[in-house]
């Protein structure tokens, strides 16, 4: 198994796991979706995971990016995979994007 550091260098094992110790580092961003009563829909979450997620072919980047989407009991409902942070944040805004347009009363 290869690792990866956040700019998709392969690293060894014990820096990538001081790296995914470090919440700070690893996430991209975080957001709940509410209904109109204030109820939690759906979490979005965009992290670095640093393990490649992506096909087995070996001439696409490492996918180490990963936008989980967690319904209201916290369960996974959905994911995305990204090879770099830029890929990684402007899909988990569009996520956030699609989520709340197929409910005009999230928020």
């Amino acid at each position: 198994m290869s690792y990866y550091g956040l700019n998709g260098e392969v690293i060894s094992r014990l820096e990538w796991n001081a790296l995914f110790k470090d919440n700070v580092k690893r996430r991209v961003a975080l957001d709940e979706i509410t209904n109109q009563h204030g109820s939690i829909m759906f979490i979005v979450s965009t992290e670095w995971i640093g393990v490649d997620h992506g096909p087995p072919k070996k001439l696409l980047p490492p996918m180490i990016y990963e936008t989980a989407v967690f319904n209201e009991l916290h369960h996974k409902i959905d994911s995305y995979w990204y090879p770099d942070f830029r890929e990684a944040q402007n899909g988990h805004y569009a996520v956030l994007r699609k989520l709340t347009a197929d409910d005009p009363h999230s928020t």
